[in-house]
């Protein structure tokens, strides 16, 4: 096995006119590591992300990949064994779990014969069983929990290059982004096994607490430049926004007793709204307040602004 690190990115630029979407940045993965990558929206990592899996051509610089100069633009990702999961899993409800992987990784065949279904799928149920990712591949898609999903992202974006007969440079862009923080563990342990196979794994994420936890060293982007790359350990929420943002938190947020609030007035009582989706929903707003609203994709509050707008 070859010491080269996965990824060498150096003095990476790209021009979207006059917007500077990477500026000069230099990057580099280590086997056995699981990456952090952060940033605002708009910092670049989407951007780099893209040069990598050969959806833009970088205008300079170098990419490494395996310790050799990768031709720009990567026109084939999968012969540098890279493979990408993104937020939106792209998955097909009407077909199960094995059809799903094979429509992206090619339904695999021997010259001259039939397509050779039994020895994928036993090949793909072995790399399930070796990840522990407890999947029936014949499952429908239909009826996996949002964790399942992700998981057989995973596995499709693993099976698509072979692994684990090859090292891969494994990329996840938000894929806990809807999960909660039970569910998503189940991610982060695959994502560990793989980068201690001895592969590598870069993970994007807006939940820095996640990244500090599942991580061995994060990497900050900020207005299309890399700002630093820290051990996980060394660093805490706060800071790596902070680097983020290129200021102190405190600076966008002052203490709340220097605001001089106005008088304490009930500006809207919402009783029982309901929707498509949102049921029975109560709550109040008061003078001086920000009220926050969340919830994960799908439980309705997306519907709330329409239905108090009429």
């Amino acid at each position: 096995m070859s010491s080269a690190p996965p990824l060498s990115v150096r003095d990476l630029r790209k021009h979207f006119g006059a917007v500077k979407a990477l500026d000069g940045v230099d990057l580099t993965v280590q086997r056995g590591e699981v990456h952090g990558l952060v940033g605002t929206n708009g910092s670049g990592k989407s951007t780099l992300v893209k040069i990598l899996t050969g959806v833009h051509r970088p205008d300079s610089g170098s990419v490494h990949l395996w310790g050799e100069r990768a031709h720009l633009p990567i026109v084939a990702p999968k012969k540098h064994r890279i493979s990408v999961v993104h937020q939106d899993i792209g998955l097909v409800d009407e077909i199960s779990i094995f059809d799903n992987v094979c429509a992206f990784a090619g339904y695999g065949a021997r010259a001259f014969a039939p397509i050779s279904e039994k020895r994928q799928r036993a090949d793909m149920q072995r790399l399930a069983d070796e990840l522990e990712l407890d999947l029936d591949l014949g499952r429908v898609v239909a009826g996996l929990e949002p964790s399942e999903r992700a998981l057989v992202g995973l596995l499709r974006a693993l099976f698509h290059i072979g692994y684990p007969k090859a090292d891969c440079l494994l990329i996840l862009d938000e894929p806990t982004a809807y999960l909660p923080t039970p569910e998503a563990a189940r991610v982060v342990k695959v994502m560990r096994t793989i980068a201690a196979s001895g592969s590598a794994v870069i993970f994007i994420s807006h939940r820095l607490s996640e990244v500090i936890r599942s991580t061995d060293s994060v990497s900050v982007m900020r207005d299309g430049r890399l700002d630093s790359t820290v051990a996980s350990g060394d660093i805490t929420e706060t800071q790596l926004v902070a680097r983020m943002l290129g200021r102190e938190l405190e600076e966008f947020y002052p203490s709340r007793e220097h605001i001089d609030l106005p008088t304490h007035q009930l500006l809207l009582e919402v009783c029982g709204i309901s929707g498509e989706t949102l049921r029975d929903t109560d709550f109040v707003a008061y003078s001086g307040e920000i009220v926050g609203i969340t919830g994960l994709v799908g439980m309705g509050q997306d519907e709330l602004p329409y239905l108090l707008s009429g």
